[in-house]
This record gives structure tokens, C-alpha cells and sequence, in this order.
């Protein structure tokens, strides 16, 4: 299970960093720290912040935002942890979000952990994405329901271990619905559910 995975996670990269704010709260325990943007200011302002709380590890990926694969190799390693919150409601489509979510498999390594943030979607008018104009609508842009996002973890080959959402005041003060999911990619062949149905005859 999820618990029982080594701590702590040395290598730790974040999809759309931003400028920290979610960095500052792993150096205690990373060596090294990743952030993968679509903006150089993101990325510099993150490295600022981290260094200015003593931390050297940390290393920027600049990414086309049309060509999310890119990261792979940019990254160039293989990593303990996965991050990316705030960042799913800004995709373009549910599709797009499908390719970060292989991307994200790739970077890990066997056992590797992930933690990622959606808005959700309840069937309400409210929850429902707003994809008719991005400059307008862009932090709600892509709602993904709760068993749709599980369904799609299991397709790209990562093991679900929870998904937390998140309480009633959160909903009130910004209007939306939240959803974290805790993951993990098989440490060994054939243990995740897409392996397992690929391997059926």
C-alpha cells in the first residue's frame, strides 16, 4: 500500500511549480526538487524562494505546453515522488490531462508515489467544466467526475490508493469542487490493472 512505501522521497518533481509555494515543503526532506513550467518567471521565482530557504537542490524544466512528452527527457532521470496540484483545471482538455498523467508515469520510478489535484465534477451546474472560452474561464476550464479520473489513473497503469475531497468550506469559498488522488506506479511488471488487462487472452 501507499503507507508502506520508503520514506522520504529524495527526488521530488512538480508539474507547474509556480513560484513555491508547494516546493518550500519538501526541501526538508528532497535532495533534489524538479519543477517542470511553461514559464521561465515561474520557474525563476521558484528557484529564488527555495534558495532563499537554503535549499540548492533545485532544477527547472522549461516545456512547450503543446508538447507536454518533452519533460521525459528534459528531466533526464527517474523520480520518487509526483506532484501537480492546481494545475488540472488548466488543461485544455481531459485528453491533454491523460498525456501529463504518462508523463508522469515515466518519470517515476518502479514504487514511485504520486499526488495530484483535480477539479471535480458532481453533476451540478457549477462543477461542470466551462470550455467555450479559456481566457475567460481558464481556472475551470477541465472537470474530470471522481470514477471518470480513478478509471483514467488505471488506464495510463497507476495503482489508486485514495482520493480525499476536499471539505464543505473549501467549496463555499472558491465555488468549486476538489479532489486529491494518492497513487503509485507498480514496483513490479504486471501489477497494475492496465497490465493485468492487456495480459488477458
Amino acid at each position: 500500500s501507499i503507507t508502506a512505501t520508503a520514506a522520504p522521497a529524495r527526488r521530488i518533481v512538480e508539474w507547474g511549480c509556480g513560484g513555491g509555494a508547494n516546493a518550500v515543503h519538501f526541501i526538508s526532506e528532497a535532495r533534489e526538487f524538479c519543477g517542470i513550467e511553461i514559464s521561465q518567471a515561474s520557474l525563476d521565482e521558484c528557484q529564488r524562494v527555495l534558495q532563499e530557504a537554503g535549499f540548492e537542490g533545485f532544477r527547472g524544466v522549461l516545456i512547450d505546453a503543446e508538447t507536454p512528452e518533452q519533460a521525459v527527457q528534459s528531466a533526464g532521470q527517474v523520480f520518487d515522488f509526483f506532484l501537480s496540484t492546481y494545475v488540472f483545471e488548466l488543461i485544455p482538455s481531459r485528453k491533454y490531462g491523460e498525456r501529463i498523467l504518462h508523463v508522469a508515469y515515466q518519470m517515476l520510478r518502479p514504487g514511485g508515489l504520486a499526488l495530484i489535484q483535480i477539479r471535480y465534477d458532481d453533476g451540478s451546474e457549477r462543477s461542470t467544466q466551462k470550455y467555450l472560452d479559456y481566457f475567460r474561464d481558464c481556472t475551470r476550464f477541465t472537470s474530470y467526475r471522481v470514477e471518470e479520473f480513478w478509471a483514467i489513473l488505471e488506464k495510463v497503469g497507476f495503482v489508486p490508493e485514495f482520493v480525499w475531497l476536499a471539505p464543505k468550506q473549501t467549496e463555499e469559498l472558491s465555488g468549486d469542487l476538489y479532489a486529491y488522488f494518492g497513487m503509485r506506479k507498480p514496483a513490479h511488471a504486471g501489477d497494475s490493472v492496465a497490465e493485468l488487462e492487456s495480459a488477458k487472452p
